[in-house]
């Protein structure tokens, strides 16, 4: 009897430490303070101005955006590069810039199949930046494991019957925005006749 007791109290207590092990390398591990959710009210105003800079850049100084019109045609907002301030994608199908003599600016931005997706970096201390995505249809900011990725997506117009979707992932690396990852995967389509 006494050396049932014996292990039950030697399996108890080691059952214990095993727990105390777990918990403290859990609170360890969850020292880290993750960033807060990204502002949702708008695009900060240097952001702004940095897009509309590079707006000049691209168009030599023929496109005009209002800054209500840049601030709606937010795709999304991230943690890209690990500053804890977010960081934006710009839709471009979104924008209603006009060039200087009033015409539509959507070639600035789009071509055939796709528009370009320009990404607002927060930079730190050297300000905002303006990185340029490939051009694709849809944008989405995912987590994979401690690293977020800004993943771009686009018909494949290089596979047979046009039933593919080029996807490209792009992570911030050693300081600077990479292309991490690129594949082509067949395209959902919905049980609708065409």
């Amino acid at each position: 009897m006494k050396k049932i007791i014996r292990r039950v109290e030697g399996r108890t207590i080691r059952g214990m430490v095993l727990s105390a092990c777990t918990i403290a390398s859990l609170a360890a591990c969850a020292a880290e303070v993750p960033p807060p959710v990204p502002d949702e009210a708008g695009l900060p105003d240097a952001a702004i101005t940095a897009f509309q800079d590079y707006l000049d850049r691209i168009s030599e100084n023929s496109l005009v955006c209002a800054t209500d019109d840049i601030s709606a045609a937010r795709a999304l907002s991230a943690y890209v590069d690990g500053d804890a301030v977010p960081d934006f994608v710009i839709e471009t199908r979104a924008l209603h810039c006009q060039t200087r003599r009033g015409e539509p600016a959507v070639g600035y931005f789009c071509g055939a199949t796709a528009c370009s997706l320009p990404l607002l970096l927060s930079g730190g201390e050297d300000g905002w930046q303006v990185v340029q995505l490939m051009s694709g249809n849809h944008v989405r900011a995912m987590e994979h494991y401690r690293e977020t990725r800004i993943e771009v997506r686009e018909i494949d117009r290089g596979a047979p019957g046009g039933r593919n979707v080029l996807v490209r992932e792009y992570a911030w690396r050693e300081g600077e925005l990479v292309r991490i990852n690129e594949y082509s995967e067949a395209a959902m389509t919905g049980s609708g006749t065409r």
